[in-house]
């Protein structure tokens, strides 16, 4: 992973960053890679927890339960909602996996003006249909389509692209518009990739090496690399680098190979399972910090009240 490295040894390696053991209520407390441009806009990507990430609340007043048919409580205010106030147009691409108890609790109504991608926990990476049978290149699948554009199925020319390479140029083309954009708005665009989660699909033009696990995660990892590359290549090029703040985190242990010498992995409570890969980059983070690791504890849900200390937004949820 020569690019992701790249984040982390350009900026500050998060060693003691803390999410959940599974990824919905990381979700709702947080979200995934960030980029945020400070002076006139933020920018983040995926690998995430988004629930705690954008409301700031611990996964045991969001619900721990790891399934759809959940949603964050609508009296609760996200980040993006927050961010709003602080002139900050939120875009969303990839999965969320918050939970879509009613069409109100679709991200569109939650303060992102725009979200391209799916709902659910894990599907095919290029059909946007849940897969039947969980091994990888998985050939069997639902006929429910869970692929979506704000609040309606997306269009079908967004339908049967391997989803890593679409969210990627997604958000390069949302980078590159920022030239279009008045001095004072700014961007937060929250970039969920799907990567490396199950069941992982090889990407075209790779070999299909069916049920060999770790070759397909290999490959799959490799595009995700690929893309957050492009990504960080696309924020440089247009200038926004030196002006954004650029956030990478995981959102659970990882559930393929093994997390040593952190013992578990995803679904265990144990550091393997809640101890996650994270770090921060970017043009707006003090030179001091570059190329350091920061050893004291930190968790997903603390994202929220910095963000809205930073761009001074009362961090007061409306109702609750």
């Amino acid at each position: 992973t020569p690019r992701i490295d790249e984040v982390f040894e350009g900026g500050v390696n998060l060693r003691r960053y803390y999410g959940y053991k599974y990824c919905s209520p990381s979700r709702r407390v947080s979200a995934a890679v960030h980029a945020i441009r400070l002076s006139t806009k933020l920018i983040s990507p995926r690998p995430t927890q988004t629930q705690s990430f954008v409301t700031g609340r611990l996964p045991i007043h969001l619900g721990e339960a790891n399934q759809l048919e959940d949603g964050i409580d609508l009296r609760m205010t996200t980040l993006a909602q927050k961010l709003a106030l602080a002139n900050y147009n939120s875009i969303l691409i990839g999965k969320t996996h918050w939970g879509v108890k009613t069409t109100h609790h679709l991200p569109f109504y939650r303060g992102w003006s725009e979200h391209i991608g799916y709902l659910g926990g894990g599907e095919a990476y290029s059909s946007g249909h849940e897969c039947v049978n969980e091994s990888c290149n998985c050939d069997i699948y639902s006929s429910q389509l869970d692929f979506w554009h704000n609040n309606q199925p997306a269009q079908k020319n967004l339908l049967g692209h391997y989803s890593t390479t679409l969210y990627t140029d997604l958000a390069v083309a949302v980078i590159k518009n920022t030239t279009k954009m008045p001095p004072s708005e700014r961007l937060w665009l929250h970039l969920n990739y799907q990567a490396v989660h199950q069941p992982q699909t090889s990407p075209p033009g790779r070999p299909l090496h069916d049920n060999i696990t770790d070759l397909v995660f290999y490959e799959v990892l490799t595009a995700m690399d690929t893309g957050i590359g492009s990504v960080v290549d696309a924020l440089k090029n247009t200038g926004v680098w030196e002006h954004c703040l650029f956030i990478l985190v995981s959102d659970n242990g990882a559930a393929v190979g093994n997390n040593y010498p952190l013992r578990g992995g995803k679904y265990k409570p144990f550091e393997g399972g809640v101890r996650l890969a994270a770090a921060m980059s970017g043009g707006a983070l003090p030179l001091s910090l570059v190329g350091s690791s920061f050893e004291g504890m930190m968790h997903v849900s603390d994202f929220y009240p910095t963000f809205c200390c930073q761009f001074r937004c009362a961090c007061a949820c409306s109702s609750l």
